[in-house]
């Protein structure tokens, strides 16, 4: 089912864009984010000096859920209402009482610059990491750097070590697309939009992903942009560094910004629908520039962990939950609601799981 958060007129939509990973590519994220865990805590002891006991401890990605926030000047992992309040914290793998929450955290809003949020299912082991760390070091250790040092040795891991091509030698075992994707993007084709896929993975590993899951994409797409850079392709003013290819259909690209993309599908910003799963480098940002936006949340049907819902506390909507519905105009589980609905018509807002009770 598609939740409707905005008035949307599909027959004003003339492009219909896709992130690729968690979008089109679904992942096993247990198995997927284990594979980059793994890899960055040996990254974290050999070149960040961090105490070989992290090598000890397991991955498990019921610990943490998309939407809690680490605390960089508390070292608490924290759970926010819409108010930006902690309702729930966990310092070094110990949960804190009602008493201690207080203790520590005012009814002031955490400000923003001092957390780092879990926007995709890529950046949960973050979350997994930053608190072993804690637990290990103790409460003098710099939780600033600490963050600092998990973001950039996960990221080498996904960019320049062993994560990708684990995942491309051994594709049936972690990565999977919707049964019913191809007919979607058929029937969104039929009514006359053109379709893209917009990702900031490297343009080998996207390809292989495209051509694993969907053969045909290069007649499916009208363009694919890799090495995006999201947020940053919305914001950047300047052009693409280049490696534009033109093969039979999908017109390859590298890079850019939303401009350069809006030119070469010969469309405006406003009739652009974009799908991705990340609440700020997909949807926030595409909305500032007039995308139209739909946000993939399959946490809506997932069982409840430890954390609650990651949209609600109590009868509180969380922080992450306005989040999203401040940008998407859309949200749904899947792509495939998609083939379901009318591609020209209305949709109108209706009450959603997100909506207040």
């Amino acid at each position: 089912m598609i939740h409707v958060n905005r008035l949307l007129d599909l027959g004003s939509i003339r492009a219909v864009g896709f992130d690729l990973d968690h979008t089109i590519a679904l992942y096993e994220d247990q198995r997927v984010n284990q594979l980059a865990d793994r890899e960055t805590r040996q990254l974290l002891v050999s070149e960040c000096g961090y105490s070989r006991q992290l090598l000890d401890h397991s991955y498990n990605n019921h610990r943490m859920i998309r939407g809690l926030s680490l605390d960089l000047s508390t070292g608490c992992i924290v759970k926010l209402d819409d108010k930006r309040r902690p309702t729930r914290a966990i310092l070094g793998h110990e949960w804190l009482d009602p008493s201690e929450l207080r203790a520590r955290y005012s009814d002031e809003p955490v400000p923003l610059d001092r957390v780092h949020t879990l926007h995709t299912p890529f950046d949960v082991p973050t979350g997994v990491l930053f608190d072993d760390i804690v637990s290990l070091s103790g409460p003098t250790v710099d939780f600033a750097r600490v963050c600092a040092d998990v973001r950039t040795k996960l990221d080498q891991s996904h960019t320049v070590g062993g994560f990708k091509p684990n995942i491309l030698k051994h594709m049936s075992e972690y990565v999977s697309s919707l049964p019913d994707l191809l007919p979607v993007l058929d029937r969104l084709r039929a009514s006359g939009k053109r379709l893209f896929v917009l990702t900031n993975s490297d343009r080998t590993y996207a390809l292989a992903l495209l051509e694993y899951l969907l053969p045909d994409w290069k007649e499916l797409f009208a363009a694919v942009v890799t090495d995006a850079n999201k947020p940053h392709f919305f914001l950047s003013p300047s052009k693409g560094s280049g490696g534009r290819t033109s093969p039979i259909g999908a017109e390859l690209l590298s890079g850019g910004n939303a401009s350069d993309l809006q030119s070469t599908l010969s469309v405006k910003a406003t009739e652009i629908l974009f799908a991705g799963d990340s609440a700020t480098s997909d949807i926030a940002a595409a909305a500032r520039v007039g995308w139209r936006t739909m946000q993939m949340l399959p946490e809506l049907s997932a069982t409840e962990t430890v954390w609650g819902s990651p949209f609600w506390e109590g009868d509180r909507r969380t922080w992450y939950a306005d989040l999203i519905l401040s940008g998407a105009d859309l949200f749904a589980e899947t792509l495939s609601p998609l083939l379901a609905i009318d591609s020209v018509g209305v949709l109108k807002p209706t009450s959603h799981p997100l909506s207040r009770t």
